[in-house]
């Protein structure tokens, strides 16, 4: 992902309650909000990027340099869970 384009998004999801409730909603929609296109085939990003109960507004702003790192490094086959879930560990990843 284009780092304009991840900064914006972290940006956005660790301050703004109206963005943070869209990306919940409609992921791909919020992605094209922020600037990014479909043009590398990240479609499926958007799709597992659904969760249910987004991490805090702090956790994703005190995990904002591992989070730009992964987004901008070429995801591969790991993607940052932002959800809330019962690990304490904000940065859990599928493998």
């Amino acid at each position: 992902m284009d780092a304009k384009v991840a900064e914006k998004l972290l940006q956005l999801l660790s301050t703004d309650d109206r963005f943070r409730k869209q990306f919940v909603d409609d992921p791909a929609k919020a992605l094209e909000k922020v600037g990014h296109k479909d043009e590398d085939g990240l479609e499926p990003f958007a799709a597992c990027s659904r969760v249910q109960n987004l991490a805090s507004k702090e956790v994703i702003a005190g995990a904002h340099n591992e989070l730009m790192d992964m987004l901008t490094a070429g995801l591969a086959l790991t993607t940052p869970q932002l959800d809330a879930g019962d690990s304490n560990d904000p940065l859990r990843t599928l493998k």
